[in-house]
């Protein structure tokens, strides 16, 4: 039942898919333990992010990371014979590499390390964590900010851009 797919759409970045989807499994069942996920992650370009921002959330312009999350029981699909288990997640994840690397030059870091980072605060939006008021952001970049650090601990972050050769 645990299926994660990413799917790259853009061309700002070579980033290796494979490894990507290797962290964000080992935070979904390694750090997290989430029983079951079903989890889409589209790496888009900053066109493609301002279509679904203004499309879905009527927000103007590029953003990191949209997530849309397909938990909800009108989103099942009829000819599953089993419910999709409780505390797990289904969704999609929208990530803006092009984001991720001017907000890696913001905040002194790597775009990779801000691409995982975009990829685990979708996953916590899924988990039900938000960050609209001062309240909720503080809890929930508490979380980020934890999960990053073990991320960084198992995982060689630099790997995440494909080399080419």
């Amino acid at each position: 039942m645990n299926e994660l797919s990413i799917a790259d759409e853009q061309s700002s970045q070579s980033v290796d898919a494979v490894f990507l989807q290797e962290i964000l499994g080992w935070v979904l069942g390694e750090r997290l333990g989430l029983p079951a996920w079903e989890l889409g992650v589209r790496l888009v370009d900053p066109t493609e992010m301002a279509r679904v921002n203004g499309h879905f959330l009527q927000h103007e312009g590029s953003t990191d990371v949209i997530t849309f999350d397909y938990s909800d029981p009108a989103y099942a699909d009829p000819s599953d014979e089993e419910p999709f288990p409780e505390g797990g997640i289904r969704g999609e994840l929208y990530i803006s590499v092009e984001d991720a690397l001017e907000q890696a030059d913001a905040f002194g870091t790597t775009w990779q390390n801000e691409l995982v980072r975009y990829g685990v605060h979708g996953i916590l939006h899924l988990l039900g964590y938000d960050d609209l008021s001062e309240e909720e952001l503080v809890e929930m970049k508490s979380k980020e900010n934890a999960i990053m650090d073990e991320v960084e601990g198992a995982f060689d972050l630099r790997r995440v851009e494909k080399r080419v050769g």
